[in-house]
């Protein structure tokens, strides 16, 4: 768009005002999506969030969006999934 200095700086500080910027909702977002849709865990949300520069704050109050329960539930569903593949191998 080619938008340089001060006119650049008045509409990033209108995108934060306005919550379109927001590190917290998109961490949170980011995990809530990678564990519900990829089944990704929480170590692996953590690192990817870290390797993004989010803070440790942050990473921890986005994986508190993930159900213990849900979290349990999915981690029992893969273990069964590569329990069923690794008695196929044998």
């Amino acid at each position: 768009m080619k938008i340089y200095g001060e006119e650049l700086e008045n509409i990033i500080v209108e995108l934060i005002a306005d919550e379109f910027l927001n590190e917290e909702r998109f961490a949170k977002q980011y995990a809530r999506g990678k564990f519900y849709q990829k089944n990704w865990g929480k170590i692996k949300i953590k690192y990817e969030l870290k390797s993004k520069g989010i803070s440790a704050y942050l990473i921890q109050n986005a994986l508190s969006q993930i159900d213990d329960e849900d979290y349990e539930k999915t981690l029992f569903k893969l273990a069964t999934q590569k329990l069923i593949i690794l008695k196929k191998i044998q």
